[in-house]
């Protein structure tokens, strides 16, 4: 067992617990459903990077082999490992939702812009929505 992935692995579970406590405490409102839908999709999928990051770092810290047939042995371990490639997709499908999440969520119609202004063209955005 590898003793730095594990504490890697207990610091990437930490911040999985830490992002799900500080994004579900953070004030959201809006009266669209579909909003309500979009910021836990991304706050799911912000814990799931954390926590995608400490499963990967824990099974890769497990089954480190010691044996006089190194070679013999450390394909084994590879391809124990190989089983558990589904935790690197988690990883990309967390990302891409968080980004599509996020996305969507900042180009909502009636959302202000960074100092307040209405992003319906009338704050010189380039792009202008019908109203």
């Amino acid at each position: 067992m590898s003793w730095s992935g594990v504490v890697l692995a207990i610091v990437f579970g930490a911040l999985a617990l830490r992002s799900a406590i500080y994004w579900g405490r953070r004030p959201f409102a809006s009266p669209a459903i579909a909003d309500h839908l979009l910021y836990a999709l991304f706050v799911v999928s912000r814990v799931g990077l954390w926590a995608s990051l400490a499963a990967w770092f824990f099974v890769m810290s497990q089954e480190q082999p010691e044996i006089a047939d190194y070679q013999a042995e450390r394909a084994s371990v590879d391809a124990a490992r190989a089983r558990f490639w589904w935790i690197g997709a988690i990883f990309l499908v967390c990302a891409g939702a968080q980004f599509v999440a996020s996305w969507f969520l900042g180009r909502r119609p009636g959302d202000a812009g960074p100092r307040g202004e209405p992003k319906d063209g009338a704050s010189g955005d380039a792009v202008s929505r019908p109203p």
